[in-house]
């Protein structure tokens, strides 16, 4: 997986090679058309130097409109999408979101950030993976809710490619997050089954808290409604703190968390 610095080297150069094919392809097109670079520029409303600096792919300081209207001159369509690539850059706030959710972890249990999917090829990778209770637990952390639903699909495509049956989402404690997985609490039921009663505590704030924690449990393991939220996510991560009958190994569903800040 590229560096901070290196994904936007990549993200550059693809820029540059997408404006030298899409120079190449209006240049094939003037001459097709029999347009001169004066001409052509006319038509769009730019000058012959202009034309001449797209088809030479050194338009990287043209405005996206007036290529389009070059494009449009000589009879081309041009067409802007953006794909699926790396993990977006976190900022300061992510980061300690995940240091308050280690720490709750314990000491036994190795913690490693940005580990990467697969090869080199796929650019992305777990905020953090937990190693020492079992098999390897997928982290990521979400300081904004957006599209829950987009969350949850990024998720399954990660553990897919990854292998990784066990993941944590840690979601800051904030009133806009609080609401949002209110709102999403019936999609949510379906993809992060939970008990009702650890799902209504892991709704409401705690004094001097920064986060409170959701369990999803798909099979097995499902926590008893008087449990505390916080054994389940001690026994659902570290497997050092478990309830009897349910050691963290046997724990081998995805679980969805807002984590608390101690666990005491």
């Amino acid at each position: 997986m590229p560096s901070r610095e290196g994904r936007f080297e990549q993200a550059t150069l693809a820029a540059r090679r997408g404006l030298v094919r899409f120079g190449e392809e209006v240049r094939r097109a003037r001459l097709d058309a029999g347009l001169s670079q004066t001409r052509a520029g006319l038509s769009a409303g730019v000058s012959h130097t202009q034309v001449s600096r797209i088809e030479a792919g050194s338009s990287a300081h043209i405005g996206i409109v007036q290529l389009a209207r070059v494009a449009a001159a000589v009879g081309l369509d041009l067409s802007i999408r953006a794909y699926p690539g790396p993990d977006p850059i976190r900022d300061l706030g992510h980061l300690r979101l995940l240091e308050r959710f280690r720490s709750t972890l314990g000491e036994r249990l190795d913690w490693r950030v940005e580990v990467p999917l697969r090869g080199p090829r796929d650019q992305r990778a777990w905020d953090a993976v937990i190693f020492g209770a079992g098999k390897p637990i997928g982290v990521e952390a979400e300081t904004r809710l957006a599209d829950i639903q987009r969350l949850e699909r990024r998720i399954a495509l990660k553990q897919r490619d990854s292998h990784v049956e066990r993941v944590i989402v840690v979601v800051a404690d904030t009133r806009w997050n609080r609401d949002a997985l209110r709102t999403a609490s019936s999609a949510l039921a379906l993809a992060f089954p939970v008990p009702r009663s650890t799902d209504r505590r892991a709704f409401q704030p705690t004094p001097g808290r920064h986060c409170t924690p959701t369990v999803r449990h798909m099979h097995g393991c499902t926590p008893s409604v008087q449990e505390r939220a916080t054994e389940v996510v001690r026994s659902s991560v570290g497997g050092h703190t478990a309830r009897p009958g349910c050691s963290a190994p046997r724990c081998s569903a995805p679980a969805l968390y807002r984590a608390r800040s101690r666990i005491t």
